[in-house]
């Protein structure tokens, strides 16, 4: 396909038509000591190995793709991915947007960033992100953010759907249609910061959580009138040192088994319908504050030890039942 290496500089890309490497790798962008830049909007990609990829020892990466078509296996078969290293006078961020769909066929990433010393931001568009042997959509970073802008995009995957990971930041993941076959919906965490889900779409998962999250600080997660499905595990799962605030009045959740399941210092929960096959409705643990459970919607947990359960160890505990 097109490659660029620069050593001690910046290495850019912009293609103006499509690119096609059937037996290699579609566009790749290697910097040395300074940034990597890609833009492949004005054409489709499509390639055996990774279709778009750029790599920046101290300095950054900003990726636009359109279209991308990859069918190999393994991490080198992934559709797009950013890596950013900060060695101390570079950015260390990596910023990806999609413009078209990305289909990574048997490639281990659909679109991921990874970014070491900055942050790592994937804006999905109203596109469709496919890795029907892997994981869709993934941002790490270490010392920074991790953001996965995705309220108008479709994700499908094998492994795991969307996974937000911060060391030093805040992770952020706002979805669209998450679709798993054999993994987690959404798994978001921050070490070190607030770790927020806002789900503008339904989840289908066959994992651990159709969202599970972590923070040592505060958890948000707004389901939105959305639906979360999950055929093997919990429904929603947060566990912060912090708070955690879980919004879902008007959401419905279908599990295996509890269908919510939050701890943290203070825990607020909005429920509304939960039907759990094995396991408990809601699930509500607060640790020196209060613990506070409202529902809205009918639980069903015929074989669940709880419905509705709201327990404060150093606070005080609530549960609030509302006609279905």
């Amino acid at each position: 396909g097109i490659a660029a290496l620069a050593t001690g500089g910046n290495a850019k890309i912009v293609t103006c038509g499509e690119v096609t490497a059937l037996n290699g790798s579609g566009v790749n962008a290697i910097a040395l000591g300074g940034d990597a830049t890609i833009d492949t909007t004005g054409g489709d990609v499509n390639s055996m190995y990774m279709g778009v990829g750029a790599l920046a020892l101290d300095g950054g990466v900003d990726i636009d793709t359109g279209n991308v078509h990859t069918t190999g296996s393994g991490f080198e078969g992934s559709g797009v991915v950013g890596i950013a290293v900060d060695l101390g006078s570079g950015s260390g961020d990596v910023d990806i947007t999609t413009h078209g769909d990305v289909t990574a066929d048997n490639g281990l990433f659909g679109v991921a960033a990874f970014a070491t010393g900055g942050n790592a931001t994937i804006t999905l568009g109203e596109n469709t992100i496919s890795a029907v042997n892997g994981i869709g959509v993934s941002a790490l970073a270490l010392g920074g953010d991790a953001t996965v802008n995705g309220a108008d995009s479709t994700v499908i995957a094998h492994d795991l759907g969307i996974g937000a990971a911060a060391f030093g930041g805040d992770a952020t993941v706002d979805a669209g249609d998450v679709t798993v076959s054999n993994g987690s919906g959404i798994l978001a965490s921050a070490f070190g910061g607030d770790t927020t889900v806002n789900l503008y779409g339904d989840v289908s998962a066959n994992g651990l959580a159709g969202i599970g999250t972590f923070a040592t600080g505060n958890i948000d997660i707004d389901l939105g009138a959305n639906t979360v499905s999950n055929i093997a595990g919990i429904g929603v799962g947060a566990l912060a040192l912090g708070d955690v605030v879980i919004a879902g009045s008007d959401s419905t959740i279908n599990s295996e088994l509890d269908g919510i399941l939050a701890k943290g210092t203070n825990v607020t929960v909005d429920s509304g319908v939960i039907n759990s096959n094995s396991g408990s409705g809601v699930i509500a643990t607060a640790i020196g504050g209060d613990a506070i459970v409202t529902t809205h919607g009918k639980i069903t947990a015929d074989n669940g030890l709880f419905g509705a359960s709201a327990t404060s160890f150093g606070g005080d505990a609530i549960v609030t039942v509302n006609a279905a």
